[in-house]
């Protein structure tokens, strides 16, 4: 007799095959600790598999696409109106507006470079605020720039290279974001609210 569990036949001996109609009264018939052991691992492993699977997409960034006037029409009412004008460098999200500074602006330098903008403020934000993101692909150089800004405050959260090595394999280098830089966001903001 041969049974198929979890993608594994199993023979059973001759004291399990006397055994097999009686799973259920294990005091009589118990398995041996060897399947028993296995079972339970593997019971567990697609148990954490499911728990770790469900994890990994419970979150996912909503990609936002500005009209042909920049209009950003996807994020909720309390960021509302919110726009980026791609020639111009400049960002408005609620009442706040910053137009990038040298220190910003260069990282979107590159003619004819991909930008994608995505933003969450749906996340649980004990780790992380509400933010908005800009990707910039410059054209035939393999890498991206990943600017995250605070989608409440319009201030810089992180500045980064991703760097695609190989297939699956990715480089992030974290860009220093000064004291200088800083100051000058802060300056170059301006508040309608």
């Amino acid at each position: 007799m041969v049974v198929l569990a979890l993608n594994k036949v199993v023979k059973f001996t001759p004291a399990l095959r006397a055994c097999a109609g009686q799973i259920k009264l294990r005091s009589i018939c118990p398995l041996p600790r060897r399947y028993v052991q296995g079972l339970h691992l593997k019971l567990i492993s697609i148990f954490l598999l499911i728990i770790i699977s469900s994890l990994a997409l419970a979150h996912v960034d909503t990609k936002l696409v500005p009209s042909d006037e920049g209009v950003i029409y996807d994020l909720p009412p309390e960021y509302s109106p919110a726009s980026f004008d791609s020639e111009a460098l400049k960002l408005t999200i609620g009442g706040r507006t910053l137009k990038f500074p040298p220190c910003v602006a260069k990282y979107f330098g590159a003619p004819n470079s991909k930008i994608d903008i995505a933003a969450s403020w749906y996340h649980d934000s004990y780790a992380l605020p509400p933010y908005i993101f800009f990707d910039i692909y410059p054209p035939k150089m393999g890498f991206k720039y990943h600017l995250l800004f605070n989608l409440n405050t319009l201030m810089p959260i992180e500045f980064r290279i991703d760097a695609e090595l190989k297939k699956n394999e990715t480089y992030m280098h974290e860009l220093v974001i000064d004291d200088e830089c800083q100051v000058s966001i802060s300056e170059a903001m301006q508040s309608g609210k």
